[in-house]
């Protein structure tokens, strides 16, 4: 392969092949130029890259004589002592200027990240079968959850028996009816008295055997459906925007044995994951490399699986779909079936061997993860609303950079993504960027 000339790099034949059969043709960059712009990439900032690195190395090496100069204990060290510290941490530019405060808006923002509270996620990318389960993880089941850790351990009697514990099972149904009546109260009664739920108008009704029937006191939080309105098989309900659903099944494992027939009471639970490149990952060599870059290839295709032997039963996962039901007003409600998808590069410290410059030196590794994450991040921009697996409906790619050490190091990141999205000929901002500030030092300035 012939570059034009500016700083010749070698390229790892695998991974030029895999991003040229692979990546390029999912989407309208050509091929020629892609190499050339990324090579100009790495020219133009891996010296400063390095750079930066020997700022660490001597600011750290600063910091290391003082303290052999100045040996105390944080307890033993007076405010006289604690200011020199500062003004010499100042000195050297590793503290830097506080600046006035500001307001910044960003927009074209998942709600996920925006507007709702939940957990997320951190996972190895390199594993396919735990970066389907991490993405799979938006819903769960409420009963296993409680079941299967120590949020009901206190009844110690229930944790001895072998197998499935029928008492803790019990006890579980319970805490989860404690749930709904804590969270989705009914006007009058409780969900533990419930013997059936059905859909009347717009209203979710609950039924007692003795005929008498209530609503939610807040009627709002009911917002969908499956199956028929008189024998709903799944009752979709919301608080503070995270959605609860309950499984009616009176043949399921569990609801043939209860009042209200539920099975399964499941909850929209992570909101988010970051597939991580970095510290959770060993990439040692390109193989290793190009076989991560391929999984989130597939996680933004939508079409990744990973199969695996359970129990001696073969078992395959793949991306759940979205969630589709009938709204209390008719219409179609659909909600998202996976975490929305973060990705998270190495830090300015890493080198790899997938593209090397002419002197053999390693390009570093930060750059050719900002563009082939940006990249193939750029794949899931081309689906319309509505398609299959789609993962930022906003109209975004996340990218979480770890391990900055001070504002230059965080304008140095921003340059590099800058030029990434002129690269893939995206608009300015599209990607956004989560910045950690592994030494606590960063200030905008």
């Amino acid at each position: 392969m012939n570059l034009p000339q500016r700083k010749q790099c070698a390229i790892n034949p695998a991974f030029y092949q895999f991003i040229n059969d692979d990546i390029l043709p999912q989407t309208p960059l050509n091929s020629v130029n892609f190499w050339y712009d990324l090579n100009c990439l790495i020219s133009d900032f891996s010296a400063k890259n390095t750079a930066l690195l020997a700022t660490r190395q001597q600011m750290q090496s600063q910091i290391d004589q003082w303290h052999r100069e100045n040996p105390m204990t944080e307890n033993s060290m007076s405010e006289t002592s604690k200011n020199d510290y500062r003004e010499f941490l100042q000195g050297i530019d590793y503290l830097t200027p506080a600046i006035d405060d500001f307001v910044i808006e960003t927009e074209n923002v998942d709600p996920e990240i925006s507007t709702m509270a939940g957990p997320q996620l951190v996972v190895p990318v390199s594993n396919a079968r735990f970066a389907l389960n991490a993405a799979n993880a938006r819903w769960g089941s409420l009963y296993d959850a409680f079941y299967g850790t120590d949020v009901i351990s206190k009844h110690g009697e229930l944790n001895n028996e072998k197998g499935f514990n029928a008492h803790r099972g019990q006890a579980v149904i319970n805490k989860a009816k404690d749930f709904l009546d804590a969270h989705f109260p009914l006007n009058e009664g409780s969900h533990h008295q419930v013997s059936s739920y059905l859909v009347y108008y717009q209203h979710l009704l609950a039924f007692f055997p003795d005929g008498s029937e209530s609503g939610l006191k807040q009627a709002c939080q009911f917002v969908a459906f499956d199956g028929s309105k008189n024998d709903p098989s799944y009752l979709l309900l919301k608080n503070n925007g995270l959605h609860v659903g309950l499984q009616i099944d009176r043949h399921g494992k569990i609801g043939a044995t209860d009042k209200a027939d539920v099975d399964d009471i499941q909850m929209e639970s992570a909101l988010t994951t970051i597939m991580d490149f970095e510290d959770s990952v060993s990439a040692v060599d390109s193989n290793d490399k190009i076989a991560a870059y391929r999984n989130w290839f597939g996680l933004m295709r939508g079409n990744l699986s990973a199969s695996f032997t359970k129990n001696t039963q073969s078992v395959l996962r793949s991306l759940n779909y979205d969630r589709n039901f009938t709204a209390k007003s008719g219409e179609m409600y659909c909600v998202p079936g996976r975490s929305l998808l973060m990705v998270r590069n190495v830090g300015h410290l890493m080198g790899t061997d997938l593209i090397q410059d002419i002197d053999g030196n390693n390009a570093p590794e930060g750059i050719i993860d900002a563009v082939i994450t940006a990249l193939i991040g750029s794949i899931d921009l081309q689906k319309n609303a509505g398609d299959t697996f789609r993962n930022s409906r906003a109209g975004s790619i996340y990218i979480v950079k770890p391990k900055m050490h001070g504002p230059e190091e965080v304008r140095f990141t921003c340059q590099i993504f800058s030029r990434v999205e002129q690269m893939l000929n995206l608009a300015e901002n599209t990607i956004k960027l989560g910045i950690m500030d592994e030494e606590r030092r960063t200030a905008l300035r």
